[in-house]
């Protein structure tokens, strides 16, 4: 039966990142692992790191504070020895934290890229097994590759000649339009005789 906890590579990314400067990310890998007492180291030295920059801090303030009393006091402390003092300490102090904070950014990039299967290679026990980071992508690439280069190509087939254009006949000549013939005139209509009288038979009796 497994007893190690379960680990997770986007929890260590996210420590790092947000906790990177007190090895959040490494404290959290610590247990568990083939690679726990590494990352148990580096989450010391991250916490010492820490605690040298924030106690460089620390005196720095005290200094500033304790030479700033009156406007006269400042005015004379930021020429003594004091203020370069803690202006070197200040420096030293951020210095310190911001590369332990770097230093943990750049693992929780690490963490997060690598995935779960990346903690399951260094001997982590993380919720669904990993497969290796090759497997996904040699299957389906690896043998349909082959297959279309594994037959004989078939020798191309010759063109046939190209049939020759038939001359296009002659344009048969227009044939001139004959005139029309003159319109002949019409005979002039010949005057009606006129009408005798009507004879009326009731003027006979």
């Amino acid at each position: 039966m497994n007893n190690k906890p379960i680990k997770n590579a986007t929890t260590a990314g996210l420590l790092g990142i947000f906790l990177g400067a007190f090895g959040a990310g490494d404290w959290y890998l610590s247990s568990g692992g083939n690679t726990s007492a590494e990352h148990k180291k580096k989450a010391i030295i991250h916490v010492v790191l820490a605690g040298i920059g924030i106690a460089m801090e620390v005196i720095s303030s005290i200094i500033v504070a304790n030479s700033t009393r009156s406007l006269a006091s400042f005015i004379g402390a930021v020429m003594s020895p004091a203020a370069a003092i803690s202006a070197i300490l200040g420096a030293l102090g951020w210095l310190t934290i911001a590369g332990s904070s770097i230093w943990g950014i750049v693992d929780a990039v690490r963490f997060l890229t690598k995935g779960d299967a990346g903690l399951a290679a260094e001997g982590f026990a993380t919720a669904a097994p990993a497969q290796p980071y090759a497997q996904p992508y040699a299957q389906p690439y690896a043998q349909p590759m082959q297959q279309p280069y594994a037959q004989p190509m078939q020798p191309a087939q010759p063109m046939q000649p190209a049939q020759p254009v038939q001359p296009m006949q002659p344009v048969q000549p227009v044939q001139p339009i004959e005139p029309a013939a003159p319109i002949q005139p019409t005979e002039p209509v010949q005057p009606t005789e006129p009408a005798g009288p009507i004879d009326n038979p009731f003027n006979q009796q």
